[in-house]
């Protein structure tokens, strides 16, 4: 989402948490992103607990 997210959120104003929205857009989803990462990690690998 970011690439063609890009095309939507390509603006200055608002400022969301005093960040340009473009910024604060890729903030989101790398956050987004990073939670998805996470939570398939945890549940490929059984929650982390070493059997």
């Amino acid at each position: 989402m970011v690439w063609p997210g890009a095309l939507l959120a390509n603006r200055i104003e608002p400022f969301v948490l005093g960040l340009p929205f473009f910024i604060f857009w890729y903030i989101l989803w790398m956050f987004i992103l990073f939670l998805g990462t996470w939570i398939a990690y945890m549940k490929i690998e059984g929650g982390g607990v070493n059997e």
